[in-house]
């Protein structure tokens, strides 16, 4: 999503959701035929490319593309205190 701007991002969620949801519901079915017609773990040989190939053509359209300018979640949060400012107990717990 950082390669879309803030005011598109919905648009481009719904987008792209779509055909995932489609693809997981698809997947079983296929996946079952091949086991229906072979014993063989045809849904993992074929699997494994496919995987790869989505892999890379996702690398390709998106390896010039760089984050946006922004707050991250890690650099908005507040900073965090050091363990040796807590406050120091009187009592142990046996162990």
């Amino acid at each position: 999503m950082a390669a879309v701007p803030p005011e598109e991002r919905a648009a481009a969620s719904s987008v792209t959701n779509v055909p995932r949801s489609l693809a997981a519901a698809i997947t079983p079915l296929l996946a079952g035929v091949m086991l229906s017609r072979s014993s063989f773990g045809w849904p993992l040989i074929c699997g494994g490319p496919i995987k790869a190939a989505y892999d890379a053509i996702l690398y390709v359209q998106f390896r010039k593309v760089g984050p946006q300018a922004g707050p991250t979640p890690l650099s908005a949060a507040p900073a965090r205190r050091r363990r040796d400012t807590l406050p120091q107990h009187s009592f142990r717990i046996p162990l």
